[in-house]
Parts: C-alpha cells; sequence; structure tokens
C-alpha cells in the first residue's frame, strides 16, 4: 500500500475528494514530522492505539568497510525509534 492507496480509501471515509483527502493527509504528515523534528532527545511522540515516536542518539562506533576491510568510524546521529502499539500488533495476529 503506498500514499495514493491510502488516500483512495481516507477520501470516502471523509466524504471528500480524493485531492481534499490528499491535502489532508499530507497536513497530518507534515504535522507528525514537525512534531519529530522538534522532539527533545528521548522525547516521546505517542498516538495511542497506533504507535510511539522517540528521538534517541546512536553512538558513534567503528564499522568496517565491506569491500575493502577498512575500518571506518561512524559518528554519532540523532535517530527515531518507532515501537508499533501492542493492540496493533495483536490485531495481526487475530
Amino acid at each position: 500500500m503506498n500514499k495514493q492507496d491510502v488516500i483512495r480509501e481516507l477520501a470516502p471515509k471523509l466524504n471528500v475528494n480524493q485531492d481534499e483527502a490528499r491535502v489532508i493527509l499530507n497536513k497530518v504528515l507534515e504535522v507528525l514530522a514537525n512534531s519529530l523534528t522538534e522532539l527533545d532527545e528521548d522525547e516521546r511522540l505517542k498516538l495511542v492505539g497506533f504507535a510511539n515516536f522517540q528521538k534517541i542518539r546512536r553512538k558513534g562506533r567503528l564499522g568496517r568497510n565491506p569491500k575493502t576491510g577498512e575500518e571506518v568510524e561512524i559518528p554519532e546521529k540523532l535517530i527515531i525509534k518507532t515501537t508499533i502499539s501492542e493492540n496493533l500488533v495483536d490485531s495481526f495476529n487475530e
């Protein structure tokens, strides 16, 4: 399923056409992306019943170039850790 598929499913549920559904979905995604960007480290964005998103710092480490075997330094960086709601996971297994 891709974004266009979501728009097709969303439009009739909101009683709008696909262009309006696209605008709504884009705005929701924009708000979520901005919220994630503005999170402080170790702070969470909680969407109850769906998922939690947490900004965490991945420590730098030494890695290895698989082609040459040369050691390379992988710098630390901030990432978004996603945890799917247990209820949502349980619904997959029913």
